[in-house]
């Protein structure tokens, strides 16, 4: 059996490093980014009307008013550029629709400068749609340019609940962040 030259080789293993770096940038290119509720952080003044059971975040017993969590937003790739996300997803439950109760989910952003703002159509709310006893799952298109070098970003989540039965209590399971398809 003949062996390679060293030039052949060098040849092989460039080929090699680049089939995987091309895996490596579409993998990161149709990134998912997720969010559990027990893994965010609950806002002070929610502490005493929230309960987890396993991923979903409730009212406790028949709590009332709001409930507010922040999931922190990372960029999965180490490059610093764009994820290009454009799909906020919410997996929830919210019995009444448009009724007094309802979830929302806000995509922010947290500038060098310190100043928080919107990102324009990255809104979720639950009250949009009809209300079902069982847990739905919808999403939020909106375009934007994600900048991690001037920005930090995280999806504030917001349960509102205005009724005490039991019937009645909204809850979120999820969040995620992900690419438009066709991918």
């Amino acid at each position: 059996m003949k062996r390679m030259s060293h030039s052949q080789t060098f040849t092989c293993i460039r080929a090699a490093c680049a089939m995987l770096a091309l895996a490596l940038t579409a993998s990161a290119q149709n990134s998912v980014s997720t969010h559990v509720p027990s893994a965010c952080t609950v806002d002070e003044d929610s502490t005493a009307k929230y309960e987890f059971n396993g991923g979903e975040l409730r009212f406790r017993g028949a709590e009332t008013g709001i409930i507010t969590v922040r999931c922190n937003v990372v960029n999965l790739r180490d490059d610093g550029q764009d994820p290009r996300w454009g799909v906020l997803e919410v997996v929830y439950r919210d019995p009444d629709g448009a009724g007094a109760n309802q979830v929302t989910a806000t995509l922010k952003r947290v500038s060098n400068s310190g100043v928080t703002s919107t990102v324009p159509g990255a809104l979720f709310v639950s009250n949009a749609f009809a209300g079902a006893a069982g847990v739905q799952m919808r999403q939020a298109n909106f375009a934007h340019a994600f900048n991690f070098f001037s920005n930090a970003y995280f999806i504030e989540i917001k349960l509102i609940r205005n009724a005490a039965t039991s019937q009645d209590n909204p809850a979120i399971y999820l969040s995620r962040l992900m690419v438009q398809g066709p991918f």
